[in-house]
This record gives C-alpha cells, sequence and structure tokens, in this order.
C-alpha cells in the first residue's frame, strides 16, 4: 500500500511550516506508531538541521523517523522510491519569494494528498498565503482531472486571540478556504520541536496540540 503523502506548505517563510511539519512527523511516529519520513526540500535545511543538533546533544537517542533533504527536481523519484516503505511520508516545501520558481513548490504539492497551509495573522503573511492558495487551487483541479485525491486545509498558527486572528479566519472563510477548527499557540511548549520525542508525550503538549492533532488525523484519514 501506497504511503499517504502529505505536505505544510507555503511560499512565505515564518509561518511555522518546519515546526509544524516536524511536530507532526514526531507525533506519528511516536504517539501513532506510523512508519513515517520527513523530507525536507528546503535549502535552508531546517528540518534536517535541527535533527542533526538534537543528535549530537544526545548521541544515544534512536531516531524514530528519517528526516533527508531532497532537492525539489529529484521529489518525484524519491517519492516513486520511498511510497511502499513508508505509512507517510511528509514534505517540507521550500520557501520562495521568486515567483518565476513557483514550478518547485507545484512539484513538491502536486504529489500530495493533502496539503496543510500554516499561516499567521500578519498582513505580509496573509497576502502571501492568499497567493499561494491560488497555486494549491490550480494543483487540485488538475488532481481531479486526473481523478487522484487532494485535499487542502489553512491553519492559524502562532494564534493569540486579538482580533488580529479572528480576522484572519473571517477572511478565509469568506472566501471559503477550508480551515481547521483549531489553531496552534505561539507557546514555549512548541520552540524548538524535537525530533525524537512527541510533544503529546507532556501533559503540556497534551493539551496545547492535542486537538490539533486530532483534527489532524481526521482530515487526513490516518
Amino acid at each position: 500500500m501506497s504511503a499517504t503523502i502529505i505536505s505544510v506548505a507555503n511560499r512565505k517563510g515564518g509561518v511555522g511550516k518546519t515546526t509544524l511539519n516536524i511536530l507532526l512527523a514526531t507525533a506519528l511516529a511516536e504517539t501513532k506508531g506510523l512508519k513515517v519520513c520527513l523530507l525536507d526540500t528546503d535549502s535552508q535545511k531546517s528540518a534536517v538541521t535541527r535533527r542533526l543538533i538534537e543528535q549530537a546533544q544526545n548521541p544515544e537517542l534512536i531516531a524514530p523517523y528519517p528526516i533527508e533533504h531532497v532537492f525539489p527536481k529529484y521529489l518525484t523519484m524519491e517519492l516513486r522510491h520511498r511510497s511502499e516503505e513508508y505509512d507517510v511520508i511528509l514534505i517540507d516545501v521550500p520557501r520562495l519569494t521568486d515567483s518565476e520558481k513557483d514550478a518547485e513548490v507545484v512539484t513538491a504539492i502536486v504529489h500530495c494528498d493533502t496539503v496543510i497551509i500554516p499561516t499567521t495573522p500578519a498582513e505580509m503573511d496573509v497576502v502571501a498565503t492568499n497567493d499561494f492558495l491560488k497555486i494549491v487551487q490550480d494543483v487540485k483541479e488538475k488532481r481531479i482531472e486526473l481523478k487522484m485525491p487532494f485535499n487542502y486545509f489553512l491553519m492559524v498558527n502562532k494564534w493569540n486571540n486579538t482580533r488580529d486572528c479572528t480576522n484572519t479566519v473571517d477572511y478565509f472563510n469568506e472566501k471559503e478556504i477550508p480551515l481547521f477548527e483549531t489553531h496552534i499557540n505561539d507557546l514555549v511548549v512548541f520552540r524548538p520541536p524535537s525530533t525524537f520525542l512527541s510533544v503529546l508525550s507532556t501533559k503540556e503538549g497534551k493539551k496545547r496540540f492535542g486537538d490539533f492533532f486530532n483534527e489532524f488525523l481526521k482530515k487526513t484519514n490516518l
């Protein structure tokens, strides 16, 4: 059976996509016991670097899942090679500001069953996310034409119960964008994210991340 392929994606940096990728990958591996692989296609290699830092600090720890850097142009080949080996493959999509390089983003998300799109209430993040949604919607149309499953959901990251947060939700609801009902606060418990221990292993982590993770499982049919 082929892996479920999911990306946490946005063209905008700083919205928390790498953090969310790691939180989800670690929870899926450690809490759900699934065979998970995280492919880091971002040139900054943030996810790979986070794993290397943790391994250097705790060399006795055994990694619960692999994190590997993949150049976007090789992603199709990597997914074909790995899809039978894992239950879930998560893709950390490149952050881009040059629209001429949007092909790299499309290459990543066109293979996905589900795309999770994090944004923050910051005006520039909302504008960039709105532009990214056009790319995702184009991919959805192509996937539907090919009779391939595809879903996307937007989630508000760094939630702090301000008017900006509720306005962001209202804005995307008016545009009929599928949204997570739960949000993630900007809390120390998520920084930096561990690639070894699930945030759900702590009482505070379960309180802050549990509802979102459960909604994620339902939306992705995991």
